[in-house]
């Protein structure tokens, strides 16, 4: 069977195992943490590093959540709009930020989700201030779904990260991906044979932003409260890490393997809590000293270690001639 069908089907199955609202919250905040790192994986392609994939999720999930309660508009409307809306305040806010490289870029992007949260957690007739927005309602049911269990909004995330998956995996794998990660690795030359950098990197922020919006449009009716730390630099962070450890190199793969394994550290060390942040600091140094390209590189390296052993074993022995 073909493994990328696969990856449908088990997701699509795991409820049938158990559907306990606590594993499901886990399965749903992997979702859309993958969502996250997928977006965060897309700008990587470009030579860009940013700490703003969670001010993205914020302005979308607020946007969203405005246009239901205060405008009165269909949640599967406000969704897309929301995203749209996002993309938009993406295109004109990163104009002049895109003139920026490396650290500063970084920087730069890190002061545009501490503007985010503090407009968010100011304007209290809107946005509800620092106490955010509860009560937030459910979206209107597609038939028998009517999101009144965790269990919709599971397969609804699902679908979303799907289509996530396939949309960042096209995008690599054409014409403008490759155009991507030639901008990437040599700037000047792809400047010197008539490519435009500052256009192909505003389009891959704007693609990201959107993706990022979207599934924070997502998470504003399923968590029925938002608030301004949705938008924080930490949870951007973490993103981050969870495509690093991945494998940076690998945009679908490093992001779902990265997200999935250090997303389950928290439930793993249930236990011995206490020892959590010493367990995910040993997997990060590990992961730097000794996969470079991400734990998708993991089961390369095993074959060939023990390729190497198969090897040494089979070679035969020759004695030193007189």
């Amino acid at each position: 069977m073909d493994r990328r069908l696969l990856l449908i089907i088990i997701p699509a199955l795991l409820p049938t195992t158990t559907q306990d609202g606590y594993y499901l919250g886990l399965f749903i905040s992997i979702f859309i943490y993958i969502v996250l790192t997928l977006s965060f994986m897309l700008i990587v392609q470009v030579g860009l590093l940013s700490l703003g994939q969670c001010a993205f999720f914020g302005i979308g999930a607020y946007f969203c959540t405005v246009l239901v309660m205060k405008a009165g508009m269909s949640y599967w409307l406000a969704l897309p709009l929301a995203a749209f809306a996002t993309t938009g305040i993406t295109a004109v806010a990163f104009s002049p930020i895109l003139r920026t490289r490396g650290l500063f870029f970084a920087i730069m992007t890190l002061c545009f989700s501490a503007i985010v949260a503090e407009v968010a957690g100011t304007w209290e007739s809107m946005l509800g201030g620092h106490t955010g927005i509860p009560d937030i309602p459910k979206p209107v049911g597609l038939g028998p779904i009517d999101f009144t269990t965790r269990l919709h909004y599971y397969y609804l995330g699902l679908v979303i990260v799907t289509f996530s998956v396939i949309l960042v995996k096209r995008i690599t794998k054409s014409q403008f991906g490759i155009t991507l990660r030639l901008i990437r690795d040599n700037e000047v030359l792809a400047r010197h044979i008539g490519i435009n950098p500052f256009k192909y990197k505003l389009i891959a922020v704007c693609i990201s932003s959107f993706m990022a919006a979207f599934v924070g449009g997502f998470y504003a009716p399923y968590s029925k409260y938002i608030h301004p730390g949705i938008s924080s630099m930490w949870d951007s962070l973490f993103v981050q890490i969870y495509g690093i450890t991945g494998g940076l190199g690998h945009p679908v793969a490093g992001a779902i393997v990265g997200t999935v394994v250090l997303k389950s550290i928290p439930e793993i060390m249930r236990v011995a809590s206490n020892l959590e942040p010493m367990v995910f600091g040993f997997i990060l140094i590990l992961v730097v000293l000794y996969l470079p390209e991400g734990l998708v590189d993991l089961p390369v390296k095993i074959k060939k270690r023990l390729g190497m052993k198969r090897d040494s074993i089979k070679a035969p022995h020759r004695p030193n001639s007189a």
